[in-house]
C-alpha cells in the first residue's frame, strides 16, 4: 500500500507557499517625521537612512497576530492519508485502519519555524533649487536573510501505526514512512523539485531597490505654519519575487509608481512644532510571473505571466517635534499605511486566489532622539552642519501584513 505518499506533505507544501509569500512587503514607506521643511537655495544635503527589522510574525485578515510559520502547524490525520490513495492501495489501507483508528485520529503534526532579517540603507541626495523647491534622488540598498526549519512531531498513534504495519509484515514500508517524516525537509524538497521549484534552503540576498525621484515645493510659510507638497516617481529597478524560490524576498514592485504628498507643520515656538502628512501612491500596470495557484492547490501548478497592477497605497502620519537651540532633537509620532487589493488579469479560481488577502494595512508608533549641529553652525560655533538621530518604530496593528519593529538611524550632512 502506498501509505508513504501522504497528503501531509502536499498540504504542507500548499501552506508554506502561502505563508512565505506574505513576507513580500517588508520595510514600510511611512515615516512619522515627514516635515514640510525644504532646503535653502543652492544647499546640498546627503542623507543616509538605514532601517533594520527582524521578521517572525504576521497579521491575518482580522488583525490577529500569528507566526509566519503558523499555517504549517497542522495535524496529520488518518483521513488525509487515506484520501491520497487510490484503487487497491486505498481499499487495503481503509481495511487495515478501519478497526484500529477513526478518520479523525492524528498520527502527528507538521511544524515549521520561519524567521528573517531585512535591512535597507537609503542614500538620499537633495538639492535646493530655489528657496521653495527641493529635488531629491534616493537609491535604497537591501540586505536580507530568511530561514525555515521543518519538522514533524509524532503522536502516540504514529508509533501504533508503525507497530501495526510491522505486525502485518510491512516492516519495510513502516521504515520508509518513518524515514519520510524524520527527513521531512528532504521529502519536501523532492516535491518542490518535481514541480520546478528551487530547494528550500536558507536564503540571503542583496541588491538595489526601486529608485525614487522626488521634488518638494513649499506652498506656504509663516511663523506659525509651513505647508509643502511633494511629488515624484519610483522606478522599477529592484528585483521582483522569484516564483520558483519560496524564501525569496523582493526588493521592488516591478512597476513604475507615482506619488503625491501634502505635509503641514504647525509651529508653537521656534523649537516645538506638530506635523501631519498624507501621501498617495499609484502603480502602473505591468506583467508578473506567478504560480497559477487556486484555493485547492498552490504547489503543483504551472507558471504563467499575467497582467498585474499593485493596489493603490495611502500613508498618513502625525508627530510632535522638539528641536532645541542647543541641538537636541526629539519627537514622537504615529504613522499608518494602507494598500488596496492587487489586481490580476483573467478570471476564475486562479484570479480569486492570487488577489485574496492582498489588501494590507499597518499602524506604527515611533520615537526619535538625536543631535544637530545646525544651531551651532548658524552661530559659527562649529564648522560642519549635520544632524544624527536614532528612532524606534513599533508595529501596533495591521491586517495581512508582516509585523515589523524597526530600528532606524538617520544621518544628514549639509554643504
Amino acid at each position: 500500500m502506498g501509505i508513504w505518499k501522504t497528503t501531509a506533505i502536499m498540504r504542507y507544501s500548499r501552506n508554506i507557499c502561502a505563508a512565505l509569500l506574505a513576507t513580500a512587503s517588508l520595510i514600510p514607506h511611512a515615516e512619522a517625521f515627514e516635515t514640510a521643511k525644504v532646503l535653502p537655495p543652492n544647499v546640498r544635503n546627503v542623507r543616509i537612512l538605514s532601517a533594520t527589522a527582524k521578521l517572525s510574525e504576521k497579521t491575518d485578515s482580522n488583525g490577529g497576530r500569528e507566526a509566519l510559520a503558523s499555517p504549517f502547524a497542522k495535524g496529520v490525520d488518518f483521513a488525509s492519508i487515506v484520501k491520497r490513495e487510490s484503487g487497491v492501495d486505498k481499499m487495503l489501507l481503509q481495511a487495515f485502519l478501519e478497526d484500529k483508528y477513526t478518520k479523525d485520529d492524528v498520527i502527528g503534526s507538521l511544524t515549521a519555524d520561519v524567521k528573517g532579517r531585512v535591512s535597507v540603507t537609503v542614500p538620499v541626495l537633495s538639492y535646493g533649487l530655489t528657496d521653495r523647491l527641493t529635488v531629491a534622488l534616493a537609491v535604497p540598498y537591501y540586505n536580507a536573510q530568511m530561514r525555515a526549519r521543518l519538522g514533524f512531531k509524532k503522536s502516540a498513534n504514529f508509533d501504533g501505526l508503525m507497530t501495526h504495519l510491522s505486525n502485518a509484515g510491512q516492516t519495510e514500508k513502516a521504515n520508509e514512512v518513518r524515514s519520510k517524516f524524520r527527513n521531512i525537509r528532504d521529502t519536501f524538497n523532492d516535491k518542490l523539485n518535481a514541480n520546478g521549484y528551487e530547494p528550500l534552503t536558507d536564503w540571503q540576498g542583496q541588491g538595489i531597490g526601486d529608485v525614487v525621484l522626488a521634488a518638494k515645493y513649499l506652498v506656504y510659510h509663516s511663523e506659525l505654519i509651513r505647508w509643502a507638497t511633494s511629488f515624484g516617481t519610483t522606478l522599477p529597478t529592484g528585483k521582483t519575487k522569484d516564483p520558483d524560490l519560496l524564501l525569496d524576498i523582493p526588493f521592488g514592485n516591478g512597476s513604475v509608481g507615482v506619488f503625491v504628498q501634502s505635509a503641514i507643520d504647525e509651529c508653537f515656538s521656534s523649537e516645538v512644532f506638530v506635523n501631519q502628512y498624507l501621501k498617495y501612491r499609484v502603480h502602473s500596470p505591468t506583467t508578473k510571473s506567478v504560480r497559477l495557484k487556486t484555493a485547492d492547490e498552490s504547489l503543483e501548478v504551472p507558471k504563467g505571466r499575467l497582467r498585474y497592477r499593485r493596489g493603490d497605497e495611502w500613508e498618513l502620519g502625525a508627530s510632535l517635534n522638539y528641536e532645541a537651540s542647543y541641538g537636541l532633537l526629539a519627537g514622537a509620532g504615529l504613522a499608518h499605511t494602507t494598500k488596496g487589493k492587487d489586481r490580476f488579469s483573467g478570471s476564475g479560481p486562479v484570479q480569486k486566489k492570487l488577489q485574496e488577502n492582498t489588501n494590507e494595512s499597518a499602524s506604527y508608533w515611533e520615537a526619535k532622539l538625536g543631535y544637530s549641529t545646525l544651531p551651532a553652525f548658524k552661530r559659527r560655533d562649529v564648522g560642519v552642519p549635520l544632524n544624527i538621530a536614532v528612532a524606534m518604530k513599533r508595529h501596533v496593528f495591521g491586517k495581512n501584513s508582516v509585523r515589523k519593529n524597526l530600528f532606524n538611524v538617520d544621518v544628514n550632512l549639509f554643504f
